[in-house]
């Protein structure tokens, strides 16, 4: 149960950041309008599923290759890495 919470505390954590900087980029309109949450939540779980699918395989260039599809999932749609 204590590993539980100090991961659920960092997740929370990570999630905060990214709630914060997509907030910011949002208002400064460097990104569209969007829920700044829900994409926060979609970002930690894909870089949740991004170290999962790397330590399985013993593959680090995976996150690269899959990292670079973040502008899209937070709205940059078309943008170049």
């Amino acid at each position: 149960p204590a590993i539980r919470e100090k991961l659920i505390a960092i997740m929370a954590g990570y999630r905060a950041r990214f709630e914060a900087a997509l907030g910011e980029a949002v208002e400064a309109h460097d990104l569209p309008p969007q829920d700044v949450r829900e994409t926060a939540e979609a970002l930690v779980a894909y870089f949740q599923g991004l170290m999962l699918i790397a330590t399985l395989n013993d593959q680090v260039d995976v996150l690269g290759t899959l990292a670079a599809k973040v502008p899209g999932l937070i709205g940059l749609a078309g943008a170049r890495p």
